[in-house]
């Protein structure tokens, strides 16, 4: 009787750490951000530095790396951008 009465402690114990693990590693990962694309449209007077102070977030080192992602991202050679231009801009966000 009493390795039972153990048995069943333990495998509660177990199922305890268990469910403990599983309800920590959700919430840690509801804090991830994920990386998404959005179609801009250049207004008149937006340079890409504007437009990097819109969206550069903590996941970019610092404006001049989200501006050179936004330049690959669009086949630009130049930060010479035009009105009525469209981008496809980056950004993150929690899912």
């Amino acid at each position: 009787m009493q390795r039972r009465a153990f048995l069943l402690s333990a495998f509660c114990l177990l199922l305890l750490f268990s469910c403990s693990y599983v309800f920590t590693s959700r919430a840690q990962n509801s804090n991830e951000t994920v990386k998404y694309y959005r179609s801009i449209e250049v207004a008149p007077g937006d340079t890409l530095w504007d437009i990097a102070g819109d969206y550069t977030s903590v996941e970019y080192k610092d404006r001049y790396a989200y501006i050179d992602e936004v330049k690959k991202l669009n086949h630009l050679t130049s930060d010479q951008i035009s009105a009525g231009e469209f981008l496809t801009v980056p950004y993150y966000d929690v899912p």
